[in-house]
């Protein structure tokens, strides 16, 4: 579980990095002086929208870093609930990479590949988590 405690630290720690350029990107979206030196063509409804936008997806992720600490920590002291914690984020991470893919209707060999690999890893993890040895 040292292993697994290890690199769910490493991904909690870039989904942090994440969520704090989304939150900074919230913040500068936001401001006036940044809103003026956007082309007059800026759609008015976009430029509402996108503060929000980024806040609730920074926030998003912040709740997902928070979990892979979680989850490390539980995996690093051994403890038991890690375990099902870390299953049911990996499902939900799978269904959440397929609706996005589908949402955004893109095709495109690179999200295809991309699809894979949002799928593969969280599989490939609950599969050792299902092993009876862990």
């Amino acid at each position: 579980m040292t292993i697994l405690a290890i690199l769910e630290g490493l991904w909690a720690v870039f989904v942090l990095l994440g969520s704090l350029a989304l939150l900074l990107a919230a913040l500068v979206l936001s401001s006036i002086d940044f809103q003026n030196q956007l082309p007059p063509e800026t759609p008015q409804w976009l430029l509402d929208a996108a503060p929000a936008l980024f806040l609730g997806l920074g926030i998003f992720l912040l709740i997902l870093a928070l979990l892979g600490f979680l989850i490390a920590y539980g995996f690093w002291k051994g403890r038991s609930w890690a375990w099902w914690v870390a299953i049911i984020v990996g499902v939900l991470y799978i269904i959440g990479s397929v609706i996005t893919f589908f949402v955004g209707l893109s095709f495109a060999p690179g999200d295809i590949i991309g699809l894979g690999f949002s799928i593969i890893i969280p599989v490939l993890i609950i599969i050792y988590l299902l092993q009876p040895h862990v």
